[in-house]
């Protein structure tokens, strides 16, 4: 019993330690002190923290206090990706739609918007919105859907993490409304309501 009482408060004094490092790492990333956000961050992207992960890519992806490579920032979003990191994914989407780091592929990045969308990614779920205002050339079968824009769009303003993502996401599904049927709007708000209502089922 004391064995594990002795592991378990060292497994907490190492969550913490690790937890003020990554706020530490954070602020230094804000404000663009690269060798501190650098120092803290590093260590923790190695054993495999998933916001460390994501904010070292970005610093690799900017060339912030490193050199600039694309692999290596995706390699650093992709191993991110198992713990479900919305931000993990929003960027390996931007990468497969911009070629950067990987080849150029609009519909595995479309897949990957979607999957951050999903997840609860406020930016993924406006550029959702924006897909369905027109067809998509580069993916197959891709038609625009003033319906699914809408929904997609009220989800994003729905959400209180960004909140000028929010006003452009309601802004833009009431221009919409004017292109729309009474119907097509009811139905809109109805992917809206089913997307809250699968969150609130899945916490």
């Amino acid at each position: 019993m004391r064995i594990f009482t002795a592991a378990l408060f060292a497994a907490l004094i190492f969550t913490s330690e690790a937890q003020a490092d990554l706020a530490e790492g954070r602020v230094a990333y804000n404000s663009e002190n690269w060798i501190v956000a650098l120092a803290e961050l590093r260590p923790l992207a190695e054993e495999g923290n998933d916001e460390a992960l994501v904010l070292l890519g970005n610093m690799y992806n900017d060339g912030k206090g490193v050199e600039q490579n694309h692999k290596i920032a995706f390699e650093h979003y992709k191993q991110a990706l198992p713990s479900g990191n919305s931000n993990a994914m929003l960027a390996i989407a931007t990468m497969y739609a911009q070629g950067l780091g990987v080849d150029k592929d609009f519909p595995t990045a479309f897949e990957w918007f979607e999957k951050s969308a999903t997840a609860g990614n406020p930016a993924a779920q406006f550029m959702m919105g924006s897909f369905y205002l027109k067809d998509q050339a580069e993916i197959s079968d891709f038609k625009a859907d003033l319906v699914k824009s809408y929904g997609w769009f009220r989800i994003a303003a729905r959400q209180t993490e960004l909140p000028d993502v929010a006003k452009a996401g309601k802004e833009l599904a009431r221009r919409l409304t004017v292109q729309m049927s009474p119907q097509q709007i009811l139905d809109g708000e109805a992917i809206a309501d089913n997307y809250y209502k699968s969150d609130e089922v899945s916490e």
